[in-house]
This record gives C-alpha cells, structure tokens and sequence, in this order.
C-alpha cells in the first residue's frame, strides 16, 4: 500500500518516488470518517441521492465481479439497481490503514453489513474494500476511486482504527470464533445478476441537436399540461389516469433513448415538466430511478419546488 501512495504522491505533488507517506492529520482521519458513517448511512437506508454525495464527480467504482464504472453517472445507475435489491439493515465501514499524500489519502478495510438470514435472524457480511479519496477544492474529502471485493472473513481487520470518542462502543454484531481452514475448491466463475425488474434503465445523457431539444420539451410540456387542466377541472377518473399513463410511458421511451431530462440540455422548465410527469405516474419503478437523476434541481432556484416534491415521493417508497 505505500507503494502505490507513493507513486499517486509523484502524479498529486510531484513529491520523489520514494517519498514517505505523510503522518497521518487527526482532522483528515475525523473527516474521512465522517465520510464512511454518512456513506453507511445512505448506503443501509438505500438513498441513491445521499450516497452521491461522497462520490467525486470523476469517481472510478470497482465492484466485485464486475466491469469498472466510469463516472459519477454510471455509478449512480448501478447503486440504484443495487439499493433496490439490499437487504442489508445496517452497516459500517471498518477502516485498517489509511495514508495520506496531500489531497491523496487511501484507505483500506472491510465493509460489515448486518443482514437478516433464514428465520430472520441477523447476521454480518464483510467484503475488502479500498478507497481513496480525493481533497475538493472547498476542503471536503469524497471519494474518487473505490474497489470492494468479494466475501471475506467475519470478524474485523486486525489494527483496525479506533473509533472517535462518540461511536458506539459495540461492534455490528459480535465476532465468532474462525473455522476450521477449508480444503482449497475451484474459483467460481463471477455471477452477473440481471438488473432487478423494478427500476428503469436510464443511459448517460447524449448530445443532442436544438431541434430534437425543442420537440422532446414541446411534448413533456404538453402532457404536462394536459394533466394539470384535468386536476384544475376537478378531473379523478378515467380521463386523468389515462393521461398520466400515456406521459409516463412517453417519457420512459424518451430518457431510455436520451438519458434524463437534465437542466443543462433542456432547461429548468422541461426539466420540473419532466419530474412533475415521474410524481404523477405513480410509478415506483420510474420514481425509484429517476429522482437520483434530478440533483441538478436541488440547487436551482426555479427547481427546487419541482425536485422538493419528486423527493417526497421517492421517500414514501421506502
């Protein structure tokens, strides 16, 4: 591990190659810490939009068995598939080393997650995890690049830190004695899970020509609009239910084709129409994967009444 800190030294601050990795800032450890409860948090508490947050915009994920993930968008894609199939009613991150390099640090360790097994009772499934994380530039620490392996033992990392003075004590759930070595068996080939049927699949966003712009928010707009004269005139049946079928499945085939309708290429209007059609639906699958897509509307001032009211909604899912 100090050697790969310091050939990632050499590329941050062309500090020697050899160069020794940097005793460790108190400040640092409590952040980066901070960084992995809020990450469990998210992470046991399925909230695609909260475990964002500590990712890097240029994150690299590494999951176990799969191909790695460039970017934060496809990152969000596979945690919003993954959350929707978790199981996992806690969980932590027990974190062995860290070293740190300027606005380098990298940590390793396991990450315990409490799961319910047959007869409901609750066991602890530790995987290896490294992570390094990358300083921003307003001083905060998330993560850029992060590998999780496979199964491993069920007790925690030996010399594992110790946990600030206001953590709990206690452990997930108390470790058991190891068992016996097993005999050596064939690797298994990686399992590759079909996405879970309850989300939908929507593809990083495509540049795409004024014109096409123009007409996909003409029609959003429109449907929209037609399903919110049938609420102002008092409307509840088949007429409203139709339209608001007929939108989401509009939509749907819209964002599969050209990734979510983000502000930056449709506007803060078609963007809300785009939102207000995913509350409407009703549809947990397209609310479930849509609204980690609308970030951007959080922060805009003409959007945030939109995104306030598709956040209430994903809530409610859970």
């Amino acid at each position: 591990m100090r050697s790969i800190l310091a050939a990632l030294c050499v590329v941050a601050a062309g500090m020697p190659l050899f160069a020794a990795a940097e005793p460790v800032d108190p400040a640092v450890a409590e952040a980066i810490r901070r960084g992995d409860d809020a990450l469990a948090r998210a992470d046991a508490a399925r909230d695609v939009a909260a475990t964002m947050e500590i990712y890097a915009d240029d994150v690299v994920f590494f999951p176990a068995g799969e191909e790695p993930m460039y970017g934060k968008a496809a990152v969000r894609r596979w945690i919003a598939h993954r959350a929707s199939d978790r199981k996992a009613a806690r969980e932590q991150f027990e974190a062995a080393t860290l070293d740190v390099c300027g606005d380098l640090a990298v940590e390793t360790g396991t990450v315990a997650a409490e799961e319910a097994g047959a007869g409901g009772a609750l066991a602890t499934r530790r995987t290896p995890r490294i992570a390094v994380w990358k300083r921003q530039a307003d001083g905060t620490w998330k993560i850029g690049r992060e590998m999780r392996g496979g199964e491993a033992p069920s007790t925690p990392p030996a010399g594992a830190l110790p946990a600030p003075a206001n953590a709990a004590a206690a452990p997930i759930v108390a470790p058991t004695p190891a068992a016996p070595p097993a005999a050596p068996a064939a690797v298994p080939e990686p399992v590759r899970l079909a996405p879970p049927t309850d989300v939908i699949a929507i593809p990083d966003p495509r540049g795409l020509s004024e014109g096409f712009v123009r007409t996909i928010g003409d029609r959003l707009r429109s449907r929209a609009a037609k399903i919110r004269s049938l609420q102002s005139a008092g409307g509840s049946g088949e007429a409203l239910r139709a339209a608001r079928s007929h939108a989401a499945r509009e939509l749907q085939t819209t964002i599969r084709d050209v990734g979510w309708i983000d502000v930056a290429r449709f506007g803060v209007a078609t963007s809300c129409d785009a939102a207000f059609i995913v509350v409407e639906s009703g549809d947990a699958a397209l609310v479930r994967s849509a609204v980690p897509w609308m970030k951007d509307l959080e922060t805009n001032p003409e959007g945030a009444e939109c995104y306030a009211r598709a956040l209430e909604a994903y809530r409610k899912l859970k």
